[in-house]
């Protein structure tokens, strides 16, 4: 898929709303990985350098003060407004998508039904 194609078809990702996650959740991962941050949601967060640290430790870690923001920013504007409100509070990335995991991401046995209602309430063409 070209560079062109991969922007449009990213660009229709339609926003967190509490009952798209896993669709979204997957596109949030494409583009991440498009923008080349997506390591931010899987890497631990590093330690803030100090003064004694070496400069190759403090341009890594600024590396992912910039890489963190870009993510975090992508999370949030890939959301409801009511839900962005909820999460914007969280400063990096990898602690908001577990916060979203951890309250959208749970499958319950109301949706299984619904999903085996759904699937034998389908009709072959």
């Amino acid at each position: 898929m070209s560079a062109t194609a991969l922007s449009q078809e990213l660009s229709k990702t339609k926003k967190l709303n509490g009952t798209n996650f896993a669709l979204w959740k997957r596109r949030i991962r494409m583009i991440l990985d498009e923008e080349n941050v997506d390591y931010i949601l899987d890497k631990s967060i590093p330690a803030k350098p100090t003064n004694d640290n070496s400069l190759a430790v403090i341009r890594e870690y600024q590396k992912w003060e910039k890489d963190n923001r870009k993510a975090r920013n992508c999370l949030l504007t890939f959301m409801e407004p009511d839900i962005e409100v909820v999460f914007e509070e969280y400063n990096n990335a990898k602690d908001m998508f577990e916060a979203i995991k951890e309250t959208y991401g749970k499958i319950t046995k109301t949706y299984v039904q619904l999903l085996i209602e759904k699937y034998y309430g389908c009709e072959m063409r």
